[in-house]
């Protein structure tokens, strides 16, 4: 059973722990679990097994979703995975 602590501090003490505990996980250069899930073309490829050139004509013929606009185009890891096992079961 954990023991429960209470710790009585001002307001600028509780502000300042703050800061220093979002400074901490801040530098561990956390990322959320969609931007871990973007993938570049060369990313993407090197995931599949591909070049960029096999990589594109899947992209052609509908295997991969591209995401964004112009040239802030991404794929998502998920959908690399699912478009392969897919691809296995034809």
């Amino acid at each position: 059973m954990e023991k429960e602590i209470v710790y009585i501090t001002s307001k600028r003490e509780l502000k300042e722990s703050i800061r220093e505990v979002l400074a901490e996980e801040s530098g561990k250069n956390h990322q959320p679990d969609f931007e871990k899930e973007k993938l570049t073309r060369s990313e993407a490829a090197k995931l599949a097994g591909v070049s960029l050139p096999t990589l594109t004509k899947m992209i052609k013929k509908g295997m991969f979703p591209l995401h964004g606009m112009g040239r802030k185009q991404f794929l998502l890891r998920s959908e690399i995975i699912a478009g392969l096992r897919k691809n296995i079961t034809e």
